[in-house]
């Protein structure tokens, strides 16, 4: 019995041996290792909190010592002294965003051994987006556009520009909004604004845009305005002129034009006023105006298509009628021979004045505010020269009738509201001394005024000639 066992115990040595011997002769073609690794988990691997203060636990499993690790503030956890248990408590939160942190459970001896748990909190805000920051318009009425709003929540749209309409005041959750314009924008500017729309909690802000509607680089305005107490005259600034193919002139009293609508103020300008070319490049006239008064200078261009500009306004208003205006007043208008002889005196008011000349009958027979916008012209022109005592004047004849103009201005600089005029003629076969028709009834008939646009011409290089004193 004995030696059976012993043969048995020896057989199985022998037969050990073979295979370590075996083995050993293979271990470059097999290893086999062989570790136990104690694992760490958790009954939960998700928590998801409200916004508002809430505790949550989670279970841990593991057969050797762990910690747990956090980064983020707003969680606190604990555990409950040498157990199986974490408690994890969030604050409530206040930020725009749903917001996220990693718990991470690991074994003490080993980091690679660990679980991990994904912590989210929703967010209390009512938070609101658009799909656009910027929504533009064409110039008509009726065009539209479409936006997208984003909410966790109730919404309402609190401001939109009085020209744009929405189709919808509010919401909740996410919508589309059209937007729609409710009239045409018809003036050269793009119009614009901002909609508003918020929650409880935020708003955000979309500008919009509406196009121009009329042309641009269709513009004509007035530019150099001469102003008296009955008239007004001014040249016209055609730098924006390129697209115009005509244009209205006019005025308006400022109290008739205040209660009127653009629409209307455009309709009387066609009704009343005349159309001009550019190419015209004259000086309008507007006489019999009342002193003292705003009055309102209107331009309207037009394309070759009929599409306008935009409806320009000027505010002028007229000069006082004054008993005793600053001017030097004209007397002795006389032809002697070959000359023209006149006197100058000074009134008690006038400081300086100014006085231009011309023998050319056209020219002398416009209204009062023509010639003052031509005295004007010569001395920005360097034309006329500025006096300052009276006394009498002689100019060589050239023709058969003179005027003389003097325009005076007190010692602030202030211009007088009115012009002096005089003027005399004869007949080509006269050879003795012409009287002045100043105060005669003729005065009324070549003195041309004009309540509604009278149009003189710009006057030439050669014309201005006429205006050197002798």
């Amino acid at each position: 019995m004995k030696q059976n066992i012993l043969k048995s115990l020896f057989s199985m040595a022998t037969i050990m041996t073979l295979c370590v011997i075996l083995f050993s002769c293979q271990k470059d073609e097999i290893t086999v290792s062989t570790s136990y690794y104690p694992e760490v988990d958790v009954d939960k691997h998700y928590l998801d909190f409200k916004a508002g203060e809430d505790t949550k636990t989670v279970k841990v499993s593991s057969q050797e010592d762990w910690a747990y690790t956090m980064d983020e503030d707003w969680l606190h956890v604990s555990r409950d002294g040498n157990g199986n248990k974490l408690t994890i408590q969030v604050d409530a939160n206040r930020t725009k965003e749903t917001r996220e942190c990693l718990l991470t459970v690991f074994a003490l001896n080993d980091f690679k051994k660990k679980a991990e748990v994904k912590v989210s909190q929703q967010t209390s805000l009512v938070t609101v987006s658009c799909s656009d920051t910027e929504l533009n318009f064409s110039a008509n009425e009726g065009a539209y556009n479409i936006l997208s709003v984003m909410s966790n929540g109730d919404w309402q749209v609190r401001s939109t520009p009085d020209w744009l309409r929405a189709s919808l005041s509010g919401g909740n959750g996410s919508k589309s909004i059209s937007f729609t314009t409710l009239s045409a924008n018809k003036t050269s500017a793009d119009r614009t604004g901002k909609v508003i729309i918020g929650t409880i909690d935020e708003e955000v802000q979309i500008s919009v845009k509406q196009y121009g509607g009329v042309m641009s680089n269709c513009q004509v305005t007035p530019n150099h305005i001469t102003i008296l107490s009955n008239g007004i005259a001014f040249d016209m600034d055609y730098s924006r002129a390129s697209n115009v193919a005509h244009y209205y002139r006019g005025y308006m009293e400022a109290s008739r034009a205040g209660i009127m609508t653009n629409p209307e103020i455009i309709s009387t300008l066609q009704r009343e006023f005349q159309r001009h070319l550019p190419s015209d490049d004259e000086v309008a006239d507007f006489s019999d105006l009342k002193p003292n008064t705003k009055y309102i200078i209107y331009t309207l261009a037009y394309d070759m298509e009929g599409k306008r500009g935009d409806l320009l306004s000027t505010e002028v208003k007229t000069c006082k009628e004054e008993v005793n205006e600053p001017c030097g007043w004209i007397s002795d208008l006389e032809c002697n021979g070959s000359y023209w002889e006149w006197s100058i005196t000074k009134s008690a008011t006038c400081y300086s004045y100014w006085m231009i000349t011309t023998e050319n009958r056209d020219i002398a027979l416009a209204s009062d505010v023509l010639q003052a916008w031509w005295l004007e012209d010569a001395i920005r022109r360097n034309k006329s020269t500025e006096y300052f005592n009276g006394g009498d004047w002689r100019q060589v004849r050239c023709g058969n009738m003179i005027a003389v103009w003097t325009r005076g201005k007190t010692s602030n600089g202030t211009w007088a509201g009115k012009i002096t005029w005089k003027g005399c003629e004869v007949s080509s076969s006269a050879t003795t001394r012409a009287q002045g028709i100043e105060s005669a009834s003729s005065h009324a008939m070549i003195k041309q005024l004009a309540s509604i646009d009278h149009s003189g011409c710009k006057l030439t290089p050669d014309q201005y000639q006429l205006f050197n004193i002798k």
